[in-house]
């Protein structure tokens, strides 16, 4: 979701929104969904200004997941209009208030140009990245020598864990987030955090204290090395005249009592013009042609395993299966006799 303060919102001319699958038949499990808005700027031009939300492939050893994840996200977020959003006296037919997903068939091929990078907008790229600072599980005694969250992020522990950085890696062999940039992260690693630290987040108490023996009670979790897996990043100076950008802060919230992620936030001032790329930048991917097929196809997979999920794992569904069989053994012997 995205929100305006009152005093700017006005000033919003359009907006589109955009959403994919990636993973296990495209089906949305990971994926990413993004919200496009045209802002009224300097002598009226409409400057676009797009958000993106993504949760990539997990666990430490899927580093080229994750790379595959944003090829995926690069080649298939297609934005459309949202133009019931924008006129009051638009009717509200029943086509209107069909999901995205649903329309995808019938896009136009000035749809379909609505990528990440085209046409180029601001673009600020934000989720659970799930890169890691290990491409290996920790070892069951790695735990004793992580640090203290509160330590100061100049701890020596910190700076081995930053070296090991996956996503600092991957874009400086540019094999990810192609053309975005990060501003200095200076916060302690945002993930995996144990039950204990939750529970102290929601009684409000300070974050439990770290030791070296197995009875002390670690903020974080033991079988996950710490990461900073939630990040920001936006198109800046790795794209050249892109930038324009001013980071005035970037830092993550306190641990929360609902997830074992601390959230980050970024305040940023943005110039009320279009950006440009540098002379040689271009968007990495293209978009592919079957992507609507894709994302069809993914939404008849999610129904299915939607409802076979329901089925199996709530009491609901359980039910519904337990009188369902007893219907049918009760009809069988019924006719059977």
């Amino acid at each position: 979701m995205v929100y305006a303060r009152s005093d700017v919102k006005d000033k919003i001319r359009s907006t589109e929104t955009a959403e994919v699958g990636v993973g296990v038949y495209e089906m949305g499990n990971k994926g990413a969904v993004g919200a496009r808005i045209g802002f009224a700027g300097d002598n009226e031009e409409t400057v676009p200004i797009t958000f993106v939300s993504a949760h990539l492939a997990p666990k430490e050893e899927e580093c080229e997941r994750r790379n595959l994840d944003w090829q995926s996200i690069c080649e298939a977020l297609v934005f459309t209009r949202d133009d019931s959003n924008n006129s009051s006296t638009m009717p509200q037919n029943a086509e209107d208030a069909q999901p995205l997903l649903s329309r995808d068939a019938e896009h136009t091929s000035n749809d379909a140009t609505n990528t990440l990078f085209s046409p180029l907008s601001h673009v600020f790229f934000a989720g659970d990245l799930n890169y890691r600072t290990s491409d290996t599980q920790p070892e069951p005694s790695a735990h004793k020598i992580w640090p203290h969250p509160t330590c100061d992020p100049s701890h020596p522990s910190y700076r081995d864990l930053w070296a090991s950085d996956q996503l600092n890696r991957e874009l400086r062999n540019k094999k990810t987030l192609h053309l975005l940039t990060e501003a200095p992260v200076t916060f302690p690693p945002t993930y995996k955090y144990s039950t204990a630290a939750k529970k102290s987040a929601a009684e409000g108490r300070p974050l439990p204290p770290g030791g070296n023996d197995e009875d002390s009670t670690w903020p974080w979790a033991k079988h996950r090395v710490p990461s900073w897996c939630d990040r920001i990043l936006f198109l800046g100076a790795s794209a050249g005249k892109a930038g324009g950008v001013e980071v005035q802060s970037y830092e993550a919230l306190s641990v929360q009592p609902t997830s074992d992620h601390r959230p980050v936030v970024m305040t940023v001032t943005i110039p009320l013009k279009k950006p440009e790329l540098a002379a040689g930048a271009k968007p990495p991917f293209s978009l592919r042609k079957d992507w609507a097929e894709r994302r069809a196809t993914a939404r008849r997979y999610e129904v299915l395993v939607g409802i076979a999920s329901y089925l199996a794992l709530t009491w609901e569904g359980e039910a519904m299966l337990a009188a369902t069989l007893v219907g049918i053994l009760g009809g069988y012997m019924l006719f059977s006799g």
